[in-house]
């Protein structure tokens, strides 16, 4: 609008851990019936790979008016000011967990492949060994049981390989050498059974599906539907040819993270760069804490 002068924004500032309710009361600072836009300060966290969504955004004058807020995108909201001062008041936070569909096929150490939904605890997964440069065999770490999402990401490959997602979920990309997200990797090929294949179309289905996910110990990583998919930790040194360029690090201490030691040693925290307070906050906020643990 003409000049800036018509619209203003308001940034609603979240505490960590970035979940929660927040309320403010704003005056007007303009002539009524400008546009006000609304943000957030949520981002999506690195290596749990969940994003922050806010639940709903209220605004009402402060004698208890409702005024229509608009939806503009993600975390990013409008209204028209009122001639009163408003209350802006954000609902508590939702996360979306990164996982796949329920029936997404699983590759197991022997090679035989099951559905998510039928993988166990005692399955022995077949994964790639970045140390090693290898194929490898591994016991699960993780492994949460079905849930239900309201929609999901379906994401082609250009050999017709489909794998459907909940919000979003890491691939390896031999381009860059690293598990990146599928959702922003049009055009990026992924590591799949039978060599690197291009991801060429993202598309949003509207529709309820069963999900699932698991972390295989120490590796991270498994094999759906033939691509090697994993979490951000397994994002862990430079990667070329599939092996790990090992840069001097000093190890970390099992007190530094504060973790069950299964996570610890599962996640390799004791080489890892991230910070403590957020393989925490992954943990607690994306995984469930310490409920699905297995290994």
């Amino acid at each position: 609008m003409g000049g800036g002068k018509s619209e203003y924004d308001i940034s609603l500032q979240f505490t960590e851990p970035k979940y929660g309710k927040v309320t403010v009361t704003h005056p007007s600072k303009s002539k009524p019936n400008v546009v006000v836009n609304i943000s957030s300060n949520v981002v999506e966290e690195d290596y749990g790979n969940t994003t922050y969504s806010i639940g709903a955004v209220s605004v009402a004058t402060v004698k208890g008016q409702t005024i229509q807020v608009n939806s503009v995108s993600n975390n990013n909201w409008s209204f028209i000011m009122p001639a009163n001062d408003v209350i802006i008041t954000a609902s508590e936070i939702r996360q979306t967990k990164p996982c796949l569909d329920a029936d997404t096929l699983v590759t197991l150490a022997d090679d035989r492949q099951i559905k998510f939904r039928d993988l166990t605890e005692d399955d022995i997964v077949k994964v790639w060994d970045f140390d090693k440069g290898e194929f490898a065999a591994a016991k699960l770490l993780w492994l949460p049981p079905v849930q239900v999402a309201k929609n999901y990401y379906e994401i082609t490959l250009e050999n017709d390989v489909i794998i459907n997602l909940i919000n979003n979920h890491r691939a390896f990309c031999p381009e860059t050498g690293r598990f990146e997200r599928m959702k922003e990797s049009v055009g990026r090929c992924v590591w799949y059974v039978t060599g690197p294949k291009k991801i060429v179309n993202v598309r949003f289905v509207d529709r309820q599906i069963e999900y699932r996910n698991a972390i295989s110990f120490h590796h991270m990583n498994i094999i759906t539907n033939g691509i090697l998919t994993s979490t951000g930790f397994n994002n862990l040194y430079p990667i070329k040819d599939m092996k790990y360029i090992k840069t001097d690090r000093p190890l970390r201490t099992e007190d530094e993270f504060g973790l069950d030691r299964r996570w610890y040693q599962g996640l390799r925290l004791y080489e890892h760069y991230t910070k403590p307070s957020e393989a925490r906050n992954c943990i607690a906020i994306s995984w469930g804490g310490d409920e699905w643990l297995i290994a």
